[in-house]
């Protein structure tokens, strides 16, 4: 009987089926995972493909939204407004004492965000048309004076088994920092040049320096009992003079008019509904074009005032989307 047993055991027959059984389906298991990791892996090249075209497309032509798209060709005698980088490129981002310093941020795919026609928003829009209304994500801008940045985030859904272990997702992020060789050689040249002035007129460092710590220690005071301390204080700070403007929507009285023809205007206590009266005038006056180039808007702290100073973050970047640049001293 033991005998019998053990020839049993050492018959070669069915072992095959039964080895094609256990094994089988591992292999089958290994090559769906595989199919669907390089699906996945496939999808993340597009991704990224699709996203870092976009970004550079849109830093490449930021300096102006005429521009082609794709070619970057454009027009000589279609250009953006000429005070565009300081009243219509976020700026108010770079000032630490603000409190507008978020991305600007625009939905993908284009479809989903129509409301937006600040400049900012027409240049992404002119890089983002060209992607799929397949992808979806968000574009973002961000100025902190020394760097500008596009940054380009798009995701996919793709349908996976659930039995493979792989995100039923992918995403990717590109980044693509602003350059302008051109405006960059502009204001060295224009450095040189002033620095050479100074030499012409024998202006010796010690004055340039005296002059240097005057600026920067000419700081607001903490508070303002009426709105006219105030805006005396701008008034010295700017070295302007009032100013008043007939608009459509009435009379507009500037607190100071720098010689540079950008309108200063001080504020205490307001509220929202008051301040976009007087941002329609302003918008006016910067649609004109004529004498106001610039409007900036500075918000100080009253005496008896707690708490934050200045307008709601969503009033602020609607003031931004309209090129008034808002810095806020407290």
């Amino acid at each position: 009987m033991k005998k019998k047993i053990i020839s049993i055991f050492k018959q070669q027959k069915g072992s095959f089926t039964l080895e094609s059984a256990m094994i089988f389906p591992l292999i089958f298991t290994i090559t769906i995972s595989t199919i669907f990791l390089s699906l996945f892996f496939y999808q993340k090249a597009i991704l990224y493909s699709h996203a870092s075209l976009t970004a550079e497309r849109a830093s490449f032509n930021w300096d102006n939204s005429h521009k082609d798209t794709i070619t970057g060709k454009v027009n000589l005698e279609m250009n953006d407004e000429l005070y565009w980088r300081a009243f219509q490129d976020s700026v108010s981002q770079i000032f630490p004492f603000g409190v507008s310093d978020e991305e600007v941020a625009l939905e993908l795919p284009l479809q989903n965000q129509t409301t937006e026609n600040s400049l900012i928003f027409i240049k992404m829009k002119n890089a983002a048309k060209l992607l799929p209304n397949s992808l979806f994500g968000i574009m973002f801008y961000s100025n902190d004076l020394l760097s500008r940045k596009i940054s380009v985030e798009l995701n996919r859904i793709i349908h996976i088994p659930n039995a493979v272990q792989i995100h039923d997702h992918v995403n990717e992020k590109v980044e693509s920092s602003i350059t302008e060789p051109v405006e960059f050689i502009r204001n060295i040249d224009l450095l040189r040049s002033f620095i050479q002035e100074l030499k012409l007129r024998k202006v010796s460092q010690e004055q340039v320096k005296n002059a240097f710590y005057q600026f920067f220690d000419f700081e607001s005071p903490p508070s303002f009992a009426r709105h006219d301390d105030a805006a005396v204080f701008l008034r010295k700070l700017v070295n302007g003079a009032k100013e008043e403007f007939e608009t459509t929507f009435g009379k507009r009285k500037i607190d100071a008019m720098d010689n540079s023809g950008i309108a200063q205007q001080a504020f205490l206590t307001f509220n929202e509904s008051q301040l976009r009266s007087q941002m329609l005038k302003d918008i006016e006056l910067l649609n004109q074009g004529e004498t106001v180039k610039g409007v900036v808007w500075h918000f100080f702290r009253k005496d008896d005032q707690t708490g934050k100073v200045g307008p709601s973050s969503a009033f602020i970047q609607e003031l931004e989307r309209n090129g008034i640049v808002v810095v806020i001293h407290d």
